[in-house]
Order: C-alpha cells, then sequence, then structure tokens
C-alpha cells in the first residue's frame, strides 16, 4: 500500500529530486532541490538526516558524482560514515 505524498513533483524551478530511504523501516525523505551539485547533496544529507535522525552508520549511493566529490567525502568522513557503492548498470541495487 502507498501513501500519497505531499511533495510537489519535480518542475522547472527545481528538477531534481533529493530522495533517502532507511534500509530497515523502508522510511524515506524526499525534498526537490535545484541542481545535483554535491553543495546541494551535502545540504539535504545534513539538514534533512542528519541534524533530524542522526548521522547513519553507512550510506549507500549510486555512483553519482554528488556522492563522490570531496566535499560529500569530507562531511562523511566527519561522522563516520562508511561509503558504499553501488554495482555499474545493476537498477535492481539501488
Amino acid at each position: 500500500m502507498r501513501k500519497e505524498s505531499n511533495q510537489k513533483p519535480a518542475g522547472p524551478l527545481q528538477p531534481f529530486s533529493a530522495i533517502a530511504v532507511d534500509y530497515y523501516s523502508k522510511y524515506a525523505v524526499t525534498k526537490a532541490i535545484t541542481s545535483a551539485s554535491a553543495e546541494e547533496v551535502a545540504d539535504f544529507f545534513v539538514k534533512e538526516l542528519v541534524l533530524k535522525f542522526g548521522s547513519p552508520k553507512k550510506i549507500l549511493s549510486d555512483r553519482g558524482t554528488a556522492f563522490w566529490a570531496k566535499l560529500t567525502e569530507t562531511i562523511f568522513s566527519l561522522v563516520s560514515i562508511k561509503q558504499v557503492k553501488t554495482t555499474t548498470y545493476h537498477p535492481e541495487t539501488n
């Protein structure tokens, strides 16, 4: 069963969506963002996840450049998060 979301769909002013899903509970946090840059991803991660729920032990992400930029790697190392990459061309992992 799926619950309707109050989040506005991505559009011309905010064409991207940042999505984080808890592996065990399947609880999802989403936010429309203006770009897929490392700064936007880091801002989403800190403000929407770490400050509200605490720091995760591990983060599984695709091989997007925003997740592997120096900024995000620095933030992840500061809060002791292990980064795990998905397998290339294997969408089932996402």
